[in-house]
């Protein structure tokens, strides 16, 4: 079971999302997307869970499948600039702030 399913909320500070946009174990790219770009995640290990969460802890999507370690997600809502991408190995879990430009 994947151990990021106990919680249905995240909920970062600012101090929290500084610097955190690539660090070991998982990277994301670009950061910040502009116009209908796609979220490069490139990981040490297949991710198999994955969920967007706005800042204030809302979840808009969330998956379960076993993926590769690199591969692309489209932005999941329209009218957020701001977001946290929470992804899991099964193993681990990481959560990046991620920022869309228009």
């Amino acid at each position: 079971a994947c151990i990021c399913r106990s919680s249905k909320t995240v909920r970062m500070d600012r101090a929290s999302l500084i610097g955190l946009t690539n660090k070991e174990g998982v990277n994301i790219y670009p950061n910040p997307l502009r116009n209908n770009q796609k979220l490069q995640v490139d990981a040490e290990s297949p991710i198999v869970y994955y969920a967007w969460y706005t800042l204030d802890g809302k979840l808009l999507k969330e998956e379960s499948s076993n993926r590769e370690s690199q591969f692309t997600l489209p932005w999941p809502n329209d009218h957020s600039k701001h977001l946290i991408i929470l992804l899991s190995d099964g193993k681990q879990q990481w959560t990046r702030p991620v920022i869309r430009e228009k």
